[in-house]
């Protein structure tokens, strides 16, 4: 059997025409099958099977029970990353130190790429591990440990806390050994890996993150009057205008306390360049505020001794628990809370009585009223390059990735080319389809498509298609049956979409089949690929 070539199958398919819509309809409801694929995507990041949805259009009350049987899937925890990965822009960010100081690659070992892969999990795996055992999310500032895996433990000063075991990945709870505070997510390297701070900035930037990413209140979004240009002439002046110029001090007085917290983590420019500085804690420097800005620890007006009082001053925030259902919340519909308002106080009610399970606040968002299509600005959102990687590795067995990197979702690929962002040349996801998300969801089906054909025409134990129907019929005489019965198949597993094996689609789909077999010499692999690409391609995969 002959085998064409991904560009010249989309060549094909730009020759016989895709035979669909390329527009999603919009919807004033949702149907209790795409109820059921919203909350399967949101908390898994995959489709529903058929099943699934054949069970929820036989009783749409089981909503509620299979998104309950969705928060123990082990993927759950998975999607709780990939929603905080947009939170704190940390696996597609620049990255602080200079990893290319290791010299691992000269030497045959770790590349740079892969411990900021590891080092960007770090804090995520945290959050991840949280939310699988059931534990309180005050933990995520509090508790005296970390995730580490076999990478990290070669890099930096960690060891697996007594009686962890490595899940699957090889994450295990761990502890540092340099003596760093016993908060969370606020001691890890692979959070102020990602968030440094050039000298004169006096780790403004990392007390910001603390306010943007825990609290939801981010000093550079606030209006402040602008200032006379001779304030910025040298350091003295800026020194000066922060402490007296009222336009300054609006942010500064509560932000330049919240800074002085890490100075165990300061690192002058050069020390960048040495792994001995920049992978431990520096105890003795903790108190480097006195000389570099003067400004003594503070939360808010509530006096600090350091770093060891920050994460109990922040779990004990009111604004800690309401900003991450915010976070949750934004990050599932894609929407803006400022401009997109909603009653979210069920949600932040569950959550605080939950003694802040993660679970219990996913799950009181599932069962939202807006959520659910209720309110016509919510009805369909655009999946991330997080779902749309792992949606078609489930449908096809295919991953887009080179040398172990996922191309649609990590930092060497393209997924600000598929609508994600990194905080800095994009500063937030797109939250509808653009062109080069189109472009990218394109090649992804073509590969997808390309892979699944090959390894299903070869085996009964398929990914994708019906393991009960041939390869070998064409839509003419009997085997026409056949053909509709698989296109019958693909539409809803793919799509989610109930067809008649004589309607519109159906047939357009066999009319797109043909036209690719008599242009490739009559090659049915080639035929299949176009029309599960097709099926890839449309708009309805993508806006759930």
């Amino acid at each position: 059997m002959k085998r064409t070539g991904l560009l010249t199958l989309g060549a094909l398919l730009a020759v016989a025409g895709c035979g669909r819509d390329e527009v999603a309809t919009p919807r004033p409801t949702l149907s209790p099958s795409q109820q059921l694929t919203r909350v399967s995507m949101d908390l898994r990041g995959v489709r529903p099977s058929l099943e699934e949805l054949d069970a929820i259009e036989r009783d749409p009350a089981r909503l509620d029970a299979f998104a309950d049987e969705y928060l123990q899937d082990e993927r759950f925890s998975r999607r709780v990353e990939d929603l905080y990965a947009e939170v704190l822009h940390i696996r597609t960010g620049d990255w602080f130190v200079y990893l290319a100081a290791y010299g691992f690659e000269q030497n045959g070992g770790l590349s740079g790429a892969e411990i900021v892969a590891n080092a960007a999990d770090e804090p995520l795996r945290m959050l991840s591990y949280l939310a699988e055992n059931d534990r309180s999310y005050d933990e995520w500032v509090t508790g005296d440990w970390t995730m580490t895996n076999p990478t990290l433990q070669q890099v930096w000063p960690v060891e697996p806390l007594d009686g962890a075991s490595a899940d699957g990945s090889g994450w295990q709870t761990a502890h540092y050994t340099d003596g760093r505070p016993g908060v969370g997510a606020l001691a890890t390297n692979g959070l102020w890996w990602f968030q440094g701070s050039m000298e004169n900035n006096r780790n403004r930037g990392r007390a910001n993150l603390v306010a943007r990413v825990f609290l939801c209140s981010d000093y550079l979004e606030r209006e402040v009057p602008f200032v006379s240009s001779d304030v910025l002439s040298s350091d003295d002046a800026v020194g000066d205008a922060i402490r007296t110029n009222p336009g300054c001090v609006a942010c500064h007085e509560t932000l330049d306390p919240l800074a002085s917290h890490f100075y165990g983590f300061w690192w002058y420019f050069l020390d960048k360049g040495l792994p001995e500085q920049v992978e431990v804690y520096h105890p003795e420097r903790e108190y480097l505020w006195r000389d570099l800005t003067g400004v003594a620890p503070a939360y808010y007006g509530q006096s600090s001794t350091g770093l060891v009082d920050l994460g109990r001053f922040v779990s004990a925030d009111p604004r800690y628990s309401t900003c991450l259902v915010q976070n949750l919340w934004e990050g599932t519909t894609r929407t803006d809370v400022d401009d997109v308002p909603v009653d979210l106080s069920g949600l932040e009610v569950a959550f605080e009585g939950s003694g802040r399970r993660l679970r219990s606040v996913f799950r009181a968002m599932v069962k939202h009223p807006a959520y659910l299509g209720d309110d016509s600005r919510f009805t369909l959102r655009l999946a991330t390059p997080d779902q749309l990687s792992s949606m078609v590795e489930d449908l096809t067995g295919y991953r887009w990735d080179y040398q172990g990197y996922d191309l649609t979702t990590g930092a060497t690929g393209f997924v600000l080319l598929a609508g994600g962002s990194d905080g800095d040349k994009v500063a937030t996801s797109s939250p509808t389809p653009t062109v080069s998300s189109v472009l990218v969801q394109q090649r992804l089906a073509e590969n997808a498509g390309t892979h699944v054909v090959l390894h299903d025409m070869g085996t009964t134990e398929r990914t994708l298609f019906d393991p009960e129907l041939t390869f070998e019929e064409t839509p003419t005489g009997e085997g026409r049956a056949q053909m509709q019965t698989q296109l019958v198949h693909l539409e809803r597993r793919i799509l989610g979409h109930v067809v008649e094996p004589d309607g519109p689609e159906v047939e357009a789909l066999l009319v797109l089949w043909q036209d690719l077999y008599d242009l490739s010499g009559q090659d049915a692999w080639v035929a299949w690929s176009g029309v599960v690409t097709t099926l890839l391609r449309d708009p309805d995969l993508v806006m759930y």
